[in-house]
């Protein structure tokens, strides 16, 4: 078994990120290795191995209802790049020696079988053996090129999975047929398309950073809902007691593949060398998005007005800017249904409730057997 060096590049620098996104640059190399106290005298070809180098792009989206920019959000693109990692080896001798020594350093180091099994330090002290060489005279150290080919030769493209944004703009554009039962016969897409609502992308942006969605740990979760948990949670600050509630279940949205980005150590064996490095891997999973509305509410209400408030929560969540915009900015969608049930509840009653607890809940049912695989 050849001997093995470990080599631990950093692969997720601002300059890579760079490297990946410009079409125009084919090749990136990495820092030659230096050392204080020492020159490199020599350096050799050591072999190469193709991997994949993740990155990812952000886009931006504004949500228009009759014209009007009622919201926006951004969705996260993740896109990878194969690319060729070689590696090379270098031979750094100390700057006090005289250029004999050194000289008699590249002469031995030519030499050198990789496949061996001695150390590449200890195989030049044992050919200088009788010179007054000691160990610490040389170093021998890594360094990487990158280049935008694939195992063939042939030139490598960011490969983008837009599956989700895709998915999103099939059900918005009516192009993929999903139901609830509050909208009777009518899809979501067609209802939303009647309404006036229209997504348009804004801008698109590359990301020098790896980043992952961030979502609201009350509101949304795989776990079916707790409701009165949530009005619990929210209702802790104010001087509101038996609260009791109305909730419904607005019914499932889409399926659609959800993405993560995982950080994780990688090895690569190239010849004698283990490369060793910090790499972002893209997870995947398909899932159901199911939404929930309901309202906290006083125990002491009649059964016609907790009928209102059953009313308005099917009224407020399928509002434009309600189903609009929940599945790009779940913020947004809770906000805007909150003020809808309030005033709706309002108007209803003809007066004000005091300990009114409206909103929303985004539950995500994984599917099948629910688990992340590797992009």
């Amino acid at each position: 078994m050849p001997l093995k060096f470990d080599y631990y590049p950093d692969l997720q620098t601002s300059e890579i990120f760079q490297f990946v996104f410009d079409e125009k640059t084919p090749t990136f190399s990495g820092p030659k290795p230096s050392s204080k106290g020492y020159t490199i005298m020599w350096e050799t070809f050591e072999g190469f191995s193709n991997i994949d180098l993740t990155v990812q792009i952000k886009q931006y989206y504004d949500v228009f209802y009759k014209s009007c920019k009622v919201s926006n959000f951004d969705l996260i693109i993740p896109a990878k790049l194969k690319v060729r990692l070689t590696i090379n080896r270098h031979l750094l001798v100390q700057d006090n020696l005289d250029n004999e020594v050194k000289n008699q350093f590249i002469s031995a180091y030519k030499g050198y079988d990789p496949t061996s099994l001695i150390d590449p330090t200890e195989y030049a002290y044992q050919k200088m053996n009788g010179h007054g060489v000691t160990l610490d005279m040389v170093k021998m150290l890594c360094s990487y090129e990158l280049n935008k080919i694939d195992e063939n030769g042939k030139k490598t493209l960011i490969e983008k999975n837009t599956q989700q944004i895709d998915k999103i703009l099939a059900l918005y554009n009516d192009d993929i047929k999903v139901h609830l039962k509050i909208l009777g016969d009518e899809t979501i897409g067609s209802y939303l398309k009647k309404n006036g609502f229209k997504l348009v992308l804004n801008r698109s942006e590359n990301l020098y950073d790896i980043e992952n969605p961030t979502q609201d740990n009350i509101h949304e979760g795989e776990n079916v809902p707790n409701i009165q948990d949530i009005i619990q949670h929210e209702s802790a600050h104010l001087d509101c007691t038996n609260i009791q509630r109305v909730e419904k279940e607005i019914g499932p949205l889409i399926e659609y593949p959800e993405f993560k980005t995982v950080m994780e150590s990688i090895t690569k064996h190239i010849a004698c060398i283990d490369i060793t490095t910090n790499v972002p891997v893209p997870y995947f999973r398909f899932a159901q998005k199911i939404l929930f509305g309901y309202v906290g509410h006083p125990n002491n209400l009649d059964q016609l007005i907790i009928h209102q408030i059953e009313d308005c929560i099917v009224k407020s969540a399928i509002a434009s800017t309600v189903l609009g915009v929940v599945l790009g900015n779940f913020p947004i969608a809770l906000a805007s249904f909150q003020t809808l049930v309030i005033e709706c509840i309002k108007f209803n009653v003809g007066q004000d409730i005091k300990c009114l607890f409206p909103g929303l809940y985004l539950q995500t049912v994984p599917v099948g057997d629910g688990s992340w695989k590797p992009l």
